[in-house]
């Protein structure tokens, strides 16, 4: 757990910056206070004896965090982070840390029952650097494996922390088999293959994918995450908002993720839970980045349900529209325009209805603002390449086309989408018993 040190404005140097924003943070505490905060429960180890240290063993107590396992040294300080804002909200780090106190924790002082009470063991890499810490990583690792955790291993790359890339690379895969489920970003996969394409499913199953792992997550920002099992394998697009700071958007992510994890242990043997699962997550790590720094923008079981809630209504209100369109159609306003039929997805045995989830709630979004335009048209699309590779033309589904998705024109002779909206209200009235299943 440290100290992050975040500019006031975006898009500038470290020297810039007109001034900081004080934010308490670190991946495990994030993750920590993003499943309490959800309505979890997370025992935390840690250790640090200055005013931050003692600020942040608060704050993990006023989060609702079992901090009954942290230690406190008076050889070390609290770790601090400075962490530049690009424009688009992307971080660099400056880290100081040499040594800080959570590279001091020792094995002797773990608390051997608070680890076998756990159902989840949650780690980073960032405790390998350094001795004596990696050895107590280690005994604490295989004290949870022998009391039948499940092992959850965000890697969490901080290269400027480590002493070379080599040895960052070494230290991250030295317990890479270990782990019951992954997260990983594409960054991270390039760097641990040598710079393969981290878009490749074969190299992630082949080179990243291990016999004894249940679920492997690539984490892809404001995209979504793609999943991997032993059964089958596929991509849950992201809940789209405006970014502010990205800080700790991947560990709301694996939060939320646990949380539904430590509920639902064998989520990961049914795609179709596991994928709500993931949703769930992507909504946690959406919701955290409209705020600067972690730990204050951790959202609250309620917040992320209601994010869900308005992405569902998004998606509902197309679920028959869309069905009645063309995919591989435009929908084309005064100053933007949609192409639908370009999303694909690795998914063994599913739907088309899951696979235009994410084309539906945007064609929603475009419905609703279409209302400011003075006219718009439904143009025709080229073929498309379905999820069985088969091309198809889709001039043979327009006469699927559902006669209220029709232009109207008026007596200035101006097409106006009135009947497109008054379809859409039609559409909700037939999908509300399904929006309950997230309320």
């Amino acid at each position: 757990m440290l100290i992050d040190f975040v500019p006031t404005v975006n898009g500038v140097s470290l020297a810039e910056a007109p001034a900081f924003k004080k934010s308490p943070g670190g991946a495990p505490a994030n993750v920590a206070v993003g499943i309490t905060r959800l309505g979890g429960f997370f025992s935390f180890y840690w250790q640090g004896d200055d005013e931050f240290g003692y600020m942040l063993a608060d704050i993990l107590k006023q989060n609702k965090v079992n901090n009954s396992g942290m230690r406190f040294d008076r050889s070390a300080r609290t770790a601090l982070a400075f962490v530049t804002l690009q424009a688009d909200g992307e971080r660099e780090f400056l880290f100081f840390r040499n040594p800080s106190a959570d590279m001091l924790l020792r094995e002797s002082e773990l608390d051997v029952n608070l680890i076998k009470q756990a159902r989840i063991f949650h780690y980073g890499s960032i405790s390998l650097i350094e001795e004596p810490c990696r050895s107590t990583h280690l005994a604490a690792l295989s004290i949870a494996k022998e009391s039948g955790c499940i092992l959850s291993y965000d890697p969490n790359l901080r290269l400027p922390l480590w002493p070379s890339a080599d040895a960052a690379r070494k230290g991250i895969m030295s317990i890479w088999d270990q782990a019951d489920v992954i997260k990983i970003s594409g960054d991270e996969i390039s760097f641990l293959t040598g710079g393969d394409d981290p878009y490749d499913d074969n190299v992630v199953m082949e080179k990243l994918f291990h016999p004894k792992l249940k679920v492997l997550i690539v984490s892809e920002g404001s995209k979504g995450c793609r999943y991997y099992t032993k059964q089958f394998k596929g991509r849950v697009p992201g809940v789209k908002v405006k970014a502010i700071d990205t800080t700790g958007a991947g560990d709301a992510f694996v939060g939320g993720l646990l949380y539904s994890l430590a509920s639902d242990v064998n989520l990961y043997q049914d795609e179709k839970r596991l994928r709500e699962a993931l949703l769930f997550a992507n909504a946690c790590g959406a919701l955290v980045v409209k705020e600067k720094g972690a730990i204050p923008g951790l959202p609250t079981k309620k917040a992320v349900l209601q994010l869900l809630s308005e992405e569902t209504l998004a998606s509902n209100f197309l679920g028959v529209a869309i069905t009645q369109m063309p995919c591989g159609d435009r929908v084309i306003g005064k100053r933007s325009e949609w192409q639908f039929g370009q999303f694909t997805q690795s998914n063994s045995g599913g739907s088309g209805t899951e696979n235009t989830t994410y084309l539906r709630s945007t064609f929603f979004c475009f419905l609703v603002l279409s209302q400011r335009y003075e006219k718009w048209s439904v143009s025709r699309g080229g073929p498309i390449t379905g999820d069985d590779g088969e091309i198809r033309n889709m001039e043979t589904t327009n006469a699927n086309t559902h006669s209220s998705l029709l232009p109207e024109i008026g007596p200035d002779g101006l097409m106006r989408e009135a009947p497109v909206i008054a379809y859409t209200e039609k559409i909700i009235e037939a999908e509300q018993l399904q929006l309950k299943k997230y309320v």
